[in-house]
């Protein structure tokens, strides 16, 4: 299996404060993410959940 890049996201700038909407679509993306890198290690397509040295 070749990874590849998809779904790319860019913010145009950083900013700071307080923005709860943000905030929950980005746990949202995250929680999505950790889940299927569980999914794939439960059936043996990846060693480990993240690469060594993170």
């Amino acid at each position: 299996m070749r990874p590849w890049p998809v779904d790319y996201r860019a913010e145009p700038e950083f900013e700071l404060g307080w923005d709860l909407a943000g905030g929950l679509e980005s746990l949202n993306l995250a929680l999505k993410e950790w889940i299927g890198l569980l999914a794939y290690r439960l059936v043996g397509h990846i060693g480990a959940m993240a690469p060594n040295g993170c």
